[in-house]
């Protein structure tokens, strides 16, 4: 049977993907399917929960059929790849809204609490991926040879960056010093950003939307010759496109933490690429700051 690549934008929920696979059954709207893939559809959309949290290679065992005969079907149907196939199914999930709906607005009572945890950690390995995906070696050595050669080190994480900053301030501050935080409640951020000159680098890790002036603080440092690198969220670029090197991660998770998973993942990724790099003295270093570090500890213990 010939098919068809629908021209028309893909179905955004739930509903329309039902309405879709009636068209497809009359025969209506110019697409068709053989009747593997169009069975396929039509388990797939009658079991949205299942498809929400399932991986490719589960849902092609369920319905019969090859993950590349799946991943083909969601390419006719208009979508980029499965995974944004997958997404209306958690989408529509989520509170019956199209657009993204964060955890705390509240969850389909059909779901049990299984279910939602399943759906939670399915997000963030699909973020996960992408992003770790699209990480370009080339970038992470650019990075890291940043890093190394840097006089001093300053760190800055903007709302839910915050811990994603201090994991990679501990991680870094481990391998070389020089290292520091900085806090955007700081009334002297700006007085602490001036000292930084061209031999220094900073970190700012921010999401959309983000902080008013982040944009220009970012570009007035940069001006001044000082290192910037940014880690932010793949929704807006504009951080990314004023540093000099950035790390653009997926956050389309509903967590509550908004994704930063895989900001984690992708600095835990430059940590070892970094302590990689810097070989044996990078682990003496790691073993001296440790020993120092349990020696203070102690010695607050027993005061």
């Amino acid at each position: 049977m010939q098919t068809y690549v629908s021209t028309q934008p893909p179905p955004h929920n739930l509903e329309q993907l039902r309405v879709l696979v009636a068209r497809i059954r009359r025969g209506e709207g110019g697409l068709r399917l053989g009747h593997r893939a169009s069975d396929a559809l039509a388990q797939l959309v009658d079991t949205p929960r299942q498809t929400a949290i399932s991986s490719i290679s589960e849902l092609a065992a369920a319905t019969g059929v090859n993950a590349s005969t799946l991943t083909r079907l969601t390419h006719k149907l208009g979508y980029k790849g499965f995974h944004e196939f997958q997404d209306v199914f958690r989408r529509s999930i989520a509170d019956g809204t199209d657009g993204p709906a964060p955890v705390s607005a509240g969850l389909s009572g059909e779901m049990t609490s299984a279910e939602l945890v399943a759906l939670i950690a399915a997000e963030q390995i699909r973020d996960i991926s992408a992003t770790t995906e699209k990480l370009i070696a080339n970038d992470i050595d650019q990075i890291c040879t940043r890093l190394i050669g840097a006089r001093e080190v300053r760190i800055l994480g903007a709302r839910n960056m915050h811990g994603a900053a201090i994991t990679l301030a501990y991680g870094l501050g481990k391998l070389r010093g020089g290292v520091a935080m900085l806090s955007l409640a700081d009334s002297g951020l700006s007085h602490a950003m001036a000292q930084l000159g061209a031999k220094d680098v900073i970190v700012i890790l921010s999401n959309a939307p983000h902080p008013r002036g982040m944009l220009d603080w970012v570009r007035v440092v940069a001006a001044q010759g000082v290192g910037v690198i940014t880690v932010s969220d793949a929704r807006d670029r504009s951080l990314a496109r004023a540093a000099e090197h950035a790390i653009v991660c997926e956050m389309g998770s509903s967590s509550f933490g908004a994704g930063t998973t895989s900001v984690i993942a992708a600095l835990e990724g430059l940590l070892a690429v970094l302590a990689r790099r810097l070989g044996e003295g990078g682990q003496v270093e790691m073993q001296r700051r440790e020993r120092l570090i349990s020696e203070l500890e102690a010695v607050v213990m027993g005061s």
